[in-house]
């Protein structure tokens, strides 16, 4: 019976989860050849190198890719029951506070276009920009209930769902930064798939060059044998 490996510790989630965005572009790209797979795989790989550098495991790079991809789920739906929560309290922002730094960082990795599934959306001031949100109208304790009530509901509606213009081109840089970084690394490994052919188209050189030697050796030597025969 296999040993069960151990639970993930902090450091351990904290290791992977920086990882993953550093490597997010690389990791989840849409790619569909074989060399893009195995890029992937091996980035996993080295991933878990990593991890058990810390953690003095034995993890592999598939264990490491699953622990990722069930945090993830875990914390979008730990996200999901908070807001559902928020709804049943009467409005107003999702407790983050619930969430720690390490479950935060996932939400912000994942971005509001894997986690607008849950209900109501994806708060902008946490997330970036969602077109799904909606957040409730503000009071005012010195003029009534609401300020804006004169204003139509479509209008308002408009004007909430504005994303910041900063943060989109804040995030379209960073994409673009990632882009370049990926680009980079396939650079890299591509020469490195190139000295390695290199090695190997000299090393079948060699052989035959010792191959054909060999059958000198041979011919010279059954050349000798006849002429003694004489």
């Amino acid at each position: 019976m296999a040993k069960r490996r151990a639970n993930f510790n902090a450091d351990e989630l904290h290791l992977l989860v920086n990882e993953v965005e550093e490597n997010h572009q690389l990791l989840f790209a849409g790619f569909k050849d074989l060399s893009s797979a195995k890029l992937k795989k091996t980035k996993w790989h080295e991933i878990a190198v990593k991890i058990n550098g810390i953690a003095g495991g034995e993890r592999t790079g598939d264990e490491v890719r699953a622990k990722w991809s069930k945090y993830q789920s875990m914390t979008k739906n730990k996200y999901s029951q908070i807001r559902k929560q928020r709804t049943k309290t009467g409005g107003g922002p999702p407790p983050l506070d619930t969430l720690d730094d390490t479950e935060k960082r996932v939400l912000d990795i994942m971005g509001s276009t894997a986690i607008e599934g849950i209900q109501g959306g994806v708060d902008t001031d946490d997330h970036g920009p969602s077109c799904s949100t909606a957040q409730p109208p503000t009071t005012d304790e010195s003029h009534g209930p609401s300020s804006s009530a004169s204003v139509p509901p479509k209008a308002r509606q408009k004007q909430r769902r504005q994303p910041p213009a900063d943060s989109y081109s804040e995030k379209l840089l960073s994409i673009e930064e990632k882009k370049l970084e990926l680009l980079r690394q396939l650079v890299d490994i591509r020469k490195q798939a190139l000295e390695v052919e290199k090695e190997r188209l000299a090393e079948e050189k060699g052989k035959r060059f010792l191959e054909e030697e060999r059958l000198a050796i041979a011919k010279e030597t059954l050349e000798l044998k006849k002429q003694k025969k004489k």
